[in-house]
């Protein structure tokens, strides 16, 4: 629903009706304070408005799979190398306390249209990429010299920002203190804030984006960009017209990662769990109100099994029954958040999980008959390359 079939249908009436949304909102072409919403008061407030949105994720999911298959045949649901989410009650899209004094004496319409035209609101995507550290204009591609390919190098999260759609709802949660996570498409289709990034094509690019992302090259970035741009620019001060230099701060929020081997593990396995998570600011690194530990725990490990050594009990013991909706409830609603049930059986006993993909191979493809070690203690090889089975993959998940 948008504004100029709203315009068609109810002529000089302009109304707002969004299913779901606690209000409704009914205008006359005119300020209900009294005051005309000119395009010239529209343009002033346009001229003082800074970026307006503030978007928090609670979950962040890395798993070590390589030599998956070619990103055509690959299935971007159940495979991915970092997913990153926004799920629980406190996570989501809102605008900013800055927003509201601007606006302080404005009408909800005026608002709205604000929204629309603003330079820090109009015509946004919310981005995940790895970025450098030294120049956040830049991200890590898979292919050397490319701009890099959607969902794969970066990934377009929820739906364009400074549209009628999503700022009607945006102005009545944050009147309710509540973050926007979710909304459907003119299809009906859901629309969550949630992305991936896969590098899994082979062990040596899957190696890279984890070296990349765990130390001061790069960081796991959540930016902005303007859709009229296109590309990945990520959105920075330096754009509307503050200080800053755009290689250097950008709106968004960044998070370092850390990497452990297995517990047990021997001593060449690769450090392919996800065990620290440090959330920072894009806009100002320094800034400590926006710096957060997250939490990384054990339960939130699983081994990736692949199917037909899970029938054939090799080495391994995992089962590929239904969810035990009895069971730990509250650990297996995070987990299905990043692990979708029809994409993968999770068995929180042993935590480990199997692929309900028909994909041949799973995060295990190209095998060349070798087998896979899950004795985390014998040796293993990274690749296929290597003169022992392969060593296991796992899928880790850390909580804001």
């Amino acid at each position: 629903m948008n504004q100029s079939f709203l315009s068609r249908a109810w002529g000089p009436m302009f109304l707002l009706v969004f299913s779901g949304l606690s209000s409704i909102f009914l205008f006359q072409n005119c300020d209900m304070g009294g005051v005309p919403a000119t395009q010239d008061r529209l343009a002033l407030l346009a001229a003082d408005q800074d970026f307006v949105y503030d978007t928090v994720v609670d979950q962040i999911a890395y798993m070590s799979c390589s030599e998956v298959n070619s990103p055509a045949g690959r299935d971007p649901s159940a495979y991915f190398t970092f997913r990153v989410g926004a799920y629980g009650d406190d996570a989501g899209i809102s605008l900013t306390d800055e927003f509201f004094e601007l606006t302080e004496k404005s009408s909800a319409k005026e608002r709205l249209d604000l929204l629309n035209i603003g330079p820090g609101s109009k015509a946004m995507n919310l981005q995940l990429a790895l970025r450098g550290n030294q120049n956040l204009q830049t991200i890590f591609v898979t292919t050397s010299g490319s701009d890099g390919t959607e969902g794969i190098d970066y990934s377009t999260m929820f739906t364009t920002l400074g549209e009628d759609y999503p700022s009607a709802y945006l102005l009545d949660y944050y009147s309710q203190g509540k973050r926007l996570k979710y909304l459907r498409d003119d299809f009906g289709k859901g629309i969550r804030i949630e992305g991936s990034l896969s590098f899994a094509s082979s062990s040596e690019t899957e190696d890279q984006a984890r070296n990349y992302s765990s130390n001061n090259s790069g960081v796991l970035a959540l930016t902005y960009r303007d859709t009229a741009t296109g590309g990945v620019a990520a959105i920075s001060p330096e754009d509307l017209g503050q200080e800053g230099e755009r290689q250097k701060s950008v709106f968004g929020r960044g998070f370092e990662l850390n990497y452990r081997v297995p517990v047990g593990a021997n001593s060449g396995f690769p450090p392919r769990i996800l065990f620290g998570v440090t959330e920072r600011s894009l806009e100002n690194a320094s800034d400590a109100s926006k710096r957060k530990n997250w939490t990384c725990n054990s339960s939130m490990v699983f081994k990736i099994v692949d199917k037909d050594d899970a029938i054939a009990g090799t080495n391994v013991t995992c089962n590929m029954v239904p969810d035990n909706l009895a069971g730990n409830q509250a650990l297996l609603s995070k987990v299905r958040n990043i692990l979708k049930p029809e994409d993968w059986w999770v068995d929180l006993t042993n935590n480990c999980i199997i692929a309900k993909t028909a994909q041949t191979g799973g995060c295990y493809n190209k095998r060349n008959d070798k087998t896979v070690e899950y004795n985390l203690n014998q040796p293993c090889s990274i690749d296929v390359e290597g003169p022992n089975p392969l060593c296991s993959h796992f899928v880790s998940i850390c909580e804001r």
